[in-house]
């Protein structure tokens, strides 16, 4: 199972995040515009949002090179995750995201963040469920 801890992001800053995010390193799957998946690491969930780690290449594949370079202009992506609770059942969740920041990594990785616009089936639920879990 992934490690997971609170973690207050905000620093105080009300304005820029609003709810608490979740350290972790979990595997999902990102979908690019044709449907194919590809491996990822969220590295923190929220309510709102949440941030992956990839490959360059991979991200190359995710992302028009504008966006690679820190221009963004609307692009979306399918996250599916399979997040863990603490009594050992899962929460599916599956969500397009818009991407609000992007930046290499050390080691050929790259930074992407996501705020989520839409969930399929009603799975928002499933993501409240995942974060009231690991809060309390």
């Amino acid at each position: 199972m992934a490690e997971l801890e609170k973690t207050p992001r905000n620093g105080g800053n009300s304005d820029r995040r609003v709810f608490e995010r979740i350290d972790t390193q979990h595997p999902v799957k990102v979908l690019d515009a044709q449907g194919h998946a590809h491996p990822a690491l969220a590295l923190d969930i929220s309510l709102t949002g949440l941030q992956i780690l990839c490959n360059m290449a991979t991200a190359a594949k995710l992302l028009p090179e504008s966006a690679l370079e820190g221009r963004f202009q609307g692009e979306e992506l399918r996250v599916q995750m399979q997040l863990p609770l603490k009594d050992g059942r899962y929460s599916d969740v599956d969500a397009r995201c818009r991407v609000v920041a992007a930046r290499p990594d050390d080691d050929d990785r790259f930074r992407i963040g996501l705020r989520y616009i839409w969930f399929e089936n009603y799975t928002y639920d499933d993501l409240e469920r995942f974060i009231d879990d690991w809060l309390s």
